[in-house]
């Protein structure tokens, strides 16, 4: 399985694999809720029940949802000798902890220009 993190600027999108998160935060991630398309797509991964590692705490264990602001680190890189292709930066992703403080959510802007638009509207 695999994330893929959309940056702003600039525009280049990262790929964050499972495996590699799993090993980081010692747990096994998995979808949240129902899944859809072939690949088995969805909006939220989190920590499976029961998988976590006794030295973690579970508190400590971020859940990742389509749309939420994250930071992301370079925790390594692995070199596959004789498969230069397939060597890579291992991305880990953690959340943004000013994210409580920002409104990033396509939901709440879409939402917010519609009252803006349903007030201008009113006042003319």
């Amino acid at each position: 399985s695999r994330c893929y993190v959309k940056l702003d600027d600039p525009h280049i999108e990262v790929k964050i694999f499972g495996e590699d998160l799993n090993y980081h935060y010692m747990c096994r991630y998995g979808a949240v809720g129902d899944t859809f398309g072939h690949k088995g797509s969805t909006v939220e991964i989190a920590p499976r029940p029961g998988s976590f590692s006794e030295i973690m705490d579970d508190s400590e264990i971020p859940s990742f949802r389509a749309g939420q602001r994250v930071c992301m680190q370079v925790s390594d890189y692995a070199e596959f000798h004789g498969q230069r292709s397939r060597s890579r930066w291992i991305f880990i992703m953690t959340t943004d902890k000013s994210e409580s403080r920002v409104r990033n959510s396509i939901v709440d802007r879409d939402d917010a220009e519609i009252e803006n638009d349903t007030e201008e509207q009113a006042d003319q």
